[in-house]
């Protein structure tokens, strides 16, 4: 990502064709920490500000949400159900909506809600009934985004609430040129107020646009869209007539939604007249504030613990390792999170995703006969980067001439074993091997190894445990990672963890791979990338007897004998025989069961 060093990157340009001034406009300061303004038909700017900057663009995202749904040709009369799951797992903190849970509204209104009002609900729902779900929803913006060229862009959700929706202005300048096409985009991001009508149960809601411009009979707005999150401070995407002119505006971070209005009448003034104005020293010591941060890369916000959370499932739903989390707010690994309990979540930046792809980028064209399989081997990358690097799956149809983005990392680090903090490990009551090995980054093998246990595993609150941190690691160049994948059809019966058992490779490392999100659904007959870099170690590691133990598991709350099969690595079956259940019976929280675990 290009970092801008000066706050104020102003361009002296002549306008003869602004009646008002002649010759060169005088430099005008603005209170946002990024704008772009440019002329509406040929982009060319007027006034640019930090543009290259990647931020985040909370709600302007909803403008490349209406696009995708529009693009779906769905039904607009169709009703779509707000349900609680939505509102659940879309909504993050931001819990707050006057849409009752399990009403229904038009997928039309629901769009105009989404625009006019900015309705983070209406979004989240309009997602989840594309084709496909959520995820492919998600997959489709950012396919739309990199058709238009806006190659610093990402989306995570449809909403803009994630602070990882990021983009520039100038990236963001064809997204408004882009959406300006759609008509329904054009009014209903116009429209000053509307009431709209839902049922099951009938109740009406008024709506007012966000934008205080549309409903100002001083400004002549075309397109317009808002945006607001704390990390992202107060935004604003317009097209509007200036003089006679059509121009775009998009302002990304101001400290106070009044500041959006300020801006946009400062940059009005100057372009109609050429007078300059300043901004009070306040701004200017936002603006030093907020660049800080952009310029560190990284940043932190609040984050409530919700019903359901896990420091695994909270760190994943943002890209980063749950071992960052547990850092930073000095959390107990061994203890669970409280419903409404405060953490502090950090993330980098630059690094939309745990593989990031997006930056420091080069193309590739389709060439007829060309193939996921054959481009990866030519460019001596894995599939899976090039299926990560494009948002597509191993079955997805690619075309001659269609541009693929390519990032070829110089070296990949694999490393087997984590250094550990400390070299002991005090054994506390209800500890087993498979969970101490897990939390201190040593194989179980290790453990009994080290401390001459027997082969049962069995250890006793009090006791010591001895660590290794012996720690191979082997580089190896992305040309040999290529070699070393396959890729395996669905057959039918096949489970993710079947396959990896069968293939003798891990979920996790599948799960990587072929770029899932959680609760990833196989079919048969889809395709699957096998990762076997394990193969490239042959000539250091041997292979070893695949042994077992037995451990006493006592099931906690939220417990399925899924969710403790995927955790333990072995199979529901498996659990049944060991625990004699029969097919109907089902588990509670407190009851103990007996698994055998493997270890190498």
């Amino acid at each position: 990502m290009k970092q801008v060093i000066v706050f104020f990157l102003v361009l002296l340009i002549s306008f003869s064709s602004f009646s008002a001034t002649k010759g060169s406009l005088t430099p005008i300061q603005t209170a946002s920490v990024s704008m772009y303004v440019g002329d509406f038909y040929t982009g060319k700017p007027y006034y640019k500000k930090n543009a290259s900057t990647i931020m985040p663009i909370a709600s302007i995202t909803k403008l490349m949400t209406a696009m995708v749904v529009l693009d779906a040709k769905q039904s607009l009369n169709q009703y779509l159900t707000y349900t609680r799951y939505d509102f659940q797992n879309y909504m993050y903190k931001y819990k707050v909506t006057r849409i009752k849970i399990g009403s229904k509204l038009t997928r039309r209104d629901s769009i105009r809600f989404a625009l006019m009002s900015s309705s983070n609900y209406a979004a989240s729902t309009l997602a989840s009934n594309y084709p496909g779900g959520y995820n492919k929803f998600i997959q489709a913006m950012n396919r739309k985004a990199r058709s238009l060229k806006m190659y610093n862009t990402h989306f995570v959700d449809a909403n803009g609430l994630h602070p990882n929706n990021v983009s520039t202005t100038e990236d963001l300048v064809k997204l408004v040129r882009a959406a300006y096409n759609y008509k329904i985009i054009r009014q209903d991001t116009t429209t000053a107020t509307d009431t709209i009508y839902f049922k099951h149960p009938r109740y009406k809601l008024a709506m007012v646009n966000t934008n205080q411009m549309v409903r100002s009979s001083k400004w002549d707005v075309l397109l317009s869209k808002t945006g607001s999150l704390r990390i992202a401070g107060h935004s604003l995407a317009m097209v509007l007539n200036i003089d006679g002119k059509r121009v775009i505006m998009v302002i990304l971070d101001n400290h106070r939604k009044s500041s959006n209005y300020a801006d946009a009448s400062r940059i009005k003034e100057w372009l109609a007249t050429g007078k300059k104005s300043t901004i009070p020293l306040s701004v200017k010591r936002y603006q030093n504030k907020k660049f800080s941060m952009l310029s560190d890369s990284t940043y932190t916000f609040p984050y409530s613990v919700k019903r359901g959370d896990s420091v695994h499932s909270i760190a994943n739903h943002y890209n980063i390792t749950p071992n960052a989390i547990i850092k930073e707010n000095k959390l107990n690994p061994r203890k669970g999170l409280r419903v409404g309990q405060k953490l502090l979540v950090t993330v980098d930046r630059n690094q939309p995703d745990r593989n990031p792809i997006f930056f420091n980028h080069s193309y590739y064209t389709v060439k007829k006969g060309d193939s996921l399989t054959l481009i990866a081997k030519k460019l001596n990358i894995t599939v899976s980067q090039l299926l990560k690097a494009n948002n597509l799956s191993i079955s997805s149809n690619i075309h001659p001439g269609q541009k693929l983005l390519i990032k070829k990392p110089k070296m990949q680090k694999i490393t087997q074993k984590t250094k550990p903090k400390s070299q002991t490990y005090k054994v506390k009551s209800g500890d087993n091997l498979f969970d101490i090995s897990k939390q201190v980054g040593v194989s179980i093998n290790n453990l009994i190894k080290y401390n001459n246990l027997n082969n049962n595993g069995d250890i006793y609150p009090g006791e010591t445990l001895k660590l290794d941190n012996t720690t191979k690691t082997k580089v190896v160049n992305s040309k040999e990672a290529q070699n070393t994948q396959k890729v395996y059809t669905v057959q039918s019966g096949d489970s993710l963890y079947q396959i990896a058992s069968q293939l003798k490779t891990d979920v996790e490392k599948i799960i990587s791979e072929n770029n899932f999100r959680n609760g990833h659904i196989i079919h048969p007959g889809d395709k699957i990338i096998i990762p076997k870099i394990e193969e490239q170690h042959k000539e250091i590691i041997k292979p070893k007897v695949k042994k077992s133990f037995v451990i006493t598991y006592k099931v906690k709350r939220g417990d399925t004998l899924s969710s403790i099969a995927s955790r333990f690595k072995v199979s529901i079956k498996e659990i049944k025989v060991w625990n004699n259940l029969n097919i109907n019976k089902t588990i509670h929280p407190g009851q103990q069961i007996q698994l055998k675990v493997n270890y190498n």
